[in-house]
């Protein structure tokens, strides 16, 4: 649909212009668009067709068209997908771009029409489809890059569909081109060094990075000491992460790497780190490594600490350098909390400075009653008063057990979740 045609004006409702909302002055609605677009961009059609005031308003905003996501399905996804991009592209002018390719529920060919197997020819065909959505996205000679201020990839695991000889490698290669005003990078691949063997695509102000995936930092070319917020996988030395020396949060997805041990990594210190996150993986390895990560990492000014899933919480449950925090997010993923209970009984009473505690929504009975006992004994953080629990993440995506691994994610900031309040004596 080509909404730069002023004749899609017949189609909006002519008569919806007496409803309060469209006696809003033009700023406030632009601020309101504002808030529904950062969280579901593809939502901009939609609210076109509400009025010919919404219709003239949007049309003439080009930061309302700045978020552009991909998220296609199966195979006639790609030339909507592609279509949609280049309107976007178009009405966003000059401003610059927040791009999100999540392919991680793509599938190359359509089982009810075509069969279980995929044939080669649909495969190519597809290829040639995703070739040219992603041309539309770099722009001529890679000239789009220059707008880009946040881009996030996502592939299915596996991800053979998407390998570096497919038009998504031949897109990524494309990165080599200087991106000036990048200052968000986020990276879900599988592993990523396939990927980027050559790339050097600079990356001067690049602010927040996100590796989930396996592989290595050095074929980016960014400054260590201007990234703010870190997630990554960490795998061998924490050697890795002695050179953000300016992070203000940190997210590590750590798996107990067998026959390594951290035992004789240099302490690392980081003055200015606000929050850390911590999730453990592949614990069957045992958790050793794990519990030496956390006695080598020391932050001073940290705020918040949030451990996610009970290897995480078993990890840290013996660990002194973090007692001084004010927040702790402790994120059991099990349906009874026997190690969180352990943990609030064992440890909770060192975090002296504790004001705030957070547990999923399905764990605060279990939390309050061990609180309380807690709080009899004498034993209870003299200012912790209230419990929080996570409603949702901040696009609207409730918590609940069924969706506790999607919604809970390593890539999230405490500040993206909305949160009710439990006071202890309730």
């Amino acid at each position: 649909m080509d909404v730069q045609d002023d004749s899609i004006g017949k189609f909006v409702q002519v008569n919806s212009s007496e409803t309060p909302i469209h006696r809003l002055p033009e700023e406030l609605l632009v601020y309101v668009f504002q808030i529904i677009v950062r969280y579901s961009p593809l939502s901009i059609g939609r609210l076109l067709f509400v009025s010919r005031y919404w219709y003239s308003v949007i049309r003439n905003m080009p930061s309302l068209w700045s978020r552009i996501r991909i998220a296609p399905r199966i195979s006639n996804d790609i030339l909507k997908c592609t279509q949609y991009a280049m309107v976007t592209l178009a009405n966003s002018t000059d401003s610059l771009l927040d791009i999100t390719i999540d392919l991680h529920q793509y599938t190359y060919w359509d089982k009810r029409r075509y069969g279980l197997s995929p044939n080669r020819s649909l495969l190519e065909l597809d290829d040639v489809h995703f070739t040219r959505l992603f041309r539309v996205l770099l722009g001529n000679d890679g000239s789009n890059l220059a707008r880009w201020r946040s881009f996030r990839v996502r592939l299915p695991y596996p991800s053979s569909q998407f390998e570096p000889n497919t038009a998504f490698g031949r897109f990524i290669e494309e990165l080599r081109h200087p991106i000036p005003h990048l200052e968000s990078l986020s990276l879900h691949l599988n592993p990523a060094d396939e990927y980027f063997p050559k790339i050097r695509g600079t990356l001067q102000h690049l602010r927040r990075l996100t590796m989930d995936a396996g592989g290595h930092l050095g074929y980016l070319d960014y400054h260590p000491k201007n990234i703010e917020i870190l997630y990554f996988r960490l795998w061998n030395s924490t050697k890795v992460i002695s050179q953000f020396t300016n992070l203000q949060h940190l997210s590590i997805s750590s798996a107990p790497n067998y026959g390594i041990t951290h035992k004789d990594d240099p302490v690392i210190v980081f003055p200015l780190l606000q929050s850390l996150t911590l999730h453990v993986w592949y614990s069957w390895l045992g958790l050793s490594s794990v519990k030496e990560l956390t006695r080598k990492i020391r932050a001073p000014l940290l705020d918040t600490l949030r451990l996610l899933g009970d290897d995480a919480i078993l990890a840290v449950a013996e660990a002194t350098a973090f007692h001084h925090v004010d927040t702790l997010d402790l994120l059991s993923l099990k349906e009874v909390p026997d190690i969180l209970l352990r943990f609030i009984r064992d440890s909770l009473p060192s975090y002296t400075a504790l004001t705030s505690l957070t547990v999923t929504p399905w764990h605060i009975g279990y939390v309050r009653n061990g609180l309380r006992t807690l709080k009899d004994k004498g034993r209870l953080p003299v200012h912790l008063e209230t419990v929080y629990t996570i409603v949702s993440d901040n696009e609207g995506i409730a918590l609940n057990y069924g969706t506790a691994n999607s919604v809970l994610t390593m890539g999230r900031l405490a500040s993206e979740y909305l949160y009710r309040s439990h006071s202890l004596s309730g």
